[in-house]
């Protein structure tokens, strides 16, 4: 079955909708309580890597790159690049929280509003950076199963 370019194309929109309303969504209530967050640059690259690698493994065959050999030989050091900034961004992050804690962010709150918002900001950036690293690691194993899979079968 072959998916027309114009279908491709729309999902690709859609994709870019939703991971902008996604971002938008996850990182509101850090915004709207003026936290000077300084992990912002990478809270959104996590979650961008995360939906956009995860949805390369388990849905390449529905993307523009279905049968490019040459993008996917080209995504597979860049994702391992990707997996080694996440991890040390990652590491920056804990070594702050082990440093300082997340609450020097939120002192100008009240005390019940920093324990519900600290635990928030910890959980959601821990998840999304490991999700990062996690699918960076995955992503040219599977961009590797594809390239033999267009090579030796002419498709994904």
């Amino acid at each position: 079955m072959n998916i027309p370019y114009k279908t491709k194309l729309y999902t690709l929109f859609a994709w870019i909708i939703f991971t902008i309303i996604f971002i938008a969504v996850i990182l509101w209530q850090i915004y709207s309580n003026q936290v000077d967050f300084k992990f912002y640059f990478n809270n959104i690259f996590f979650i961008i890597v995360s939906i956009v690698f995860v949805r390369y493994i388990f849905l390449l065959k529905h993307t523009f790159i279905e049968n490019k050999i040459i993008i996917k030989l080209i995504l597979m050091p860049v994702a391992i690049f990707v997996a080694i900034y996440s991890y040390m961004a990652l590491n920056d992050f804990i070594d702050f929280y082990q440093e300082y804690g997340i609450y020097a962010y939120l002192q100008h709150l009240p005390l019940k509003k920093q324990y519900s918002l600290g635990d928030y900001i910890f959980g959601e950036y821990i998840f999304f950076g490991v999700l990062a690293v996690i699918s960076s690691i995955l992503l040219p194993i599977r961009l590797l199963i594809s390239v033999w899979r267009v090579y030796n079968k002419g498709h994904e």
